[in-house]
């Protein structure tokens, strides 16, 4: 590793520190993106209750897909959390992970990723601090906020809006925690088991799928974030419980039927930009192992169903998809 590349690791250590004892992970990214903008979602959930497409691949969290002679490969649906319910993994999940020959998932965790973050995450210098874009009331919320769970507001003041909407919307045993996320949980048994690991994403491409967001997006994600944070716990229950009950197509529904007005406007970029056009990416760079066969692909649950979801993307292209789990 060059001297650059150890004092680039050794700040994420000091500004990512205070999140979980190591560095924040870009994996988390999908699933905390949507926890962030789907706070006014949680709280519909629990009156009406979702409506899921039932043809769109909407419930299942592993699923075995083939085409023609290739062995067939699996597909699973992760959620990017710590949470001890999560890491428990299924037995059916346990069984294809045992004897596939590669897993890709969205990004191979490392040092190397962790450097990249902690740059990444930061306010390019010169450009206004959260300090002096937020209004008095709200940068008083972020600093009781931060008081709350023993994080410097003046570490959050150099982060990048949607970052900071990011850690916000983590569950406060998430920010402390030191246990895997089920990403890592499978990366760690791949590489134990001398199966290869491949990305779907860098952690570059991650990033610039909000970096290329109009700036006003990040902040109204900021100031939802602030405003909505006491219904973070629910929003995560309600996720973490639908996504046991592998009812993937719930954050989908939750996500377009949940803003109103001039939000709906950011959600249909978001929809696009977090959601759609990294699908699309995605079933791209997973075509090599598919080919390949036998290969486990794990990737945010959220990312599976809908009509541009990468199952019927894979179905699409002539994929037998079938529900294992």
């Amino acid at each position: 590793m060059s001297s650059a590349s150890r004092r680039a690791q050794e700040r994420g250590r000091v500004l990512f520190g205070y999140v979980r004892g190591r560095a924040w992970r870009p994996a988390a990214l999908g699933v905390l993106l949507l926890a962030a903008i789907l706070l006014p979602a949680g709280v519909h959930a629990q009156t009406t209750g979702p409506t899921v497409d039932e043809g769109s691949f909407s419930e299942g969290l592993l699923w075995e897909v083939s085409r023609g002679a290739a062995a067939p490969s699996y597909v699973f649906g992760t959620i990017h959390l710590s949470d001890e319910r999560v890491r428990d993994l299924p037995a059916p999940l346990v069984e294809v992970l045992d004897r596939v020959d590669s897993l890709s998932i969205e990004i191979v965790f490392g040092p190397e990723a962790d450097a990249l973050i902690a740059t990444a995450a930061r306010i390019p210098l010169g450009e206004p601090t959260l300090h002096e874009r937020l209004d008095d009331d709200r940068l008083l919320r972020l600093y009781q906020i931060a008081e709350r769970h023993g994080i410097s507001l003046l570490i959050l003041d150099h982060f990048k809006p949607w970052v900071v909407a990011t850690i916000l919307s983590m569950p406060p045993e998430e920010l402390v925690s030191l246990h895997p996320s089920l990403d890592e949980v499978l990366q760690i048994h791949a590489t134990m088991n001398d199966i290869p690991v491949y990305g779907l994403e860098t952690v570059e491409e991650q990033f610039a799928v909000m970096d290329g967001l109009p700036d006003a997006v990040g902040m109204a994600m900021l100031e939802q974030a602030i405003d909505d944070y006491d219904r973070l716990q629910v929003v995560f229950e309600i996720m973490v419980t639908g996504y046991l009950e592998g009812r993937t197509g719930e954050l989908l529904t939750l996500f377009t039927t949940s803003w109103t007005g001039d939000q709906e406007s950011i959600m249909e970029i978001l929809l696009q930009e977090v959601i759609d056009r990294r699908n699309d990416r995605m079933v791209e760079r997973m075509s090599p192992r598919l080919t390949e066969g036998n290969a486990l692909i794990a990737v945010g649950a959220a990312h599976l169903p809908g009509p541009r979801g990468i199952l019927a993307q894979l179905a699409d292209k002539g994929f037998k998809v079938e529900r294992l789990h």
